[in-house]
């Protein structure tokens, strides 16, 4: 993200918490979503990722550093920067923020200085680093887990190859957050074009992720 677009952002979101708004102003720039619906996705990637490849990220972080193109700091940077100018009033008081795919745990220590480590709550397949406050396991054996959440990071893999993990934390995100919470998912046009967003609002969309509030 540009400077300028970052000191749009924190503009942004401070006159929104001076202002006393319930929600985030929509910046509709991107479009909507992707023309593949949910079981086409499903048809083209037979499998997740994860059930090709236990380890799989380890190989992909390996192979786009060697092309130089992979950087957790560069890839990321417009989230962060997201979640650093997010007000406290944005979100409920009270709840897990969630984070469903953590890596190596650099979003996670972002997300643990913006809302506190107390609650943070991360999912993931694989301990890739010893990051603390982590369930191990498979995002689609959460079904059972009810945890109330103020914000929920759809981090896993993306739609475009791991279609059924990408849904079950979907579906996870939607019974689980509280009203007024906040659902983050990948940029618009990578969504399913069928993707049931029923009960949530959208109010921001960005070059690389788009966030709905729980109603």
């Amino acid at each position: 993200m540009n400077v300028l677009r970052r000191k749009f952002l924190k503009k942004s979101f401070a006159f929104l918490s001076l202002a006393g708004l319930s929600s985030l102003s929509v910046f509709n720039f991107f479009g909507s979503k992707s023309g593949r619906t949910f079981r086409q996705l499903l048809s083209q990637f037979s499998q997740d990722k994860v059930d090709r490849n236990r380890h799989y990220l380890y190989d992909w972080d390996k192979e786009k550093m060697q092309e130089k193109l992979y950087d957790f700091s560069v890839w990321h940077q417009e989230i962060h920067d997201f979640f650093r100018s997010l007000p406290s009033s944005q979100i409920p008081s009270q709840g897990a923020i969630v984070e469903l795919g953590v890596f190596m745990g650099d979003s996670a220590q972002i997300l643990k200085d913006s809302f506190g480590s107390h609650r943070y709550m991360g999912v993931e397949f694989f301990d890739y680093n010893f990051v603390e406050g982590i369930i191990f396991t498979d995002v689609r054996k959460l079904a059972d887990l009810e945890h109330k959440a103020a914000l929920v990071w759809n981090d896993l893999s993306s739609w475009q190859g791991s279609p059924r993990s990408r849904m079950a934390g979907f579906q996870w995100a939607k019974r689980n957050l509280q009203s007024g919470g906040l659902y983050i998912d990948e940029a618009a046009s990578q969504l399913p074009s069928d993707l049931d967003t029923r009960g949530l609002k959208l109010v921001y969309q960005g070059a690389r992720f788009t966030v709905f509030r729980k109603v």
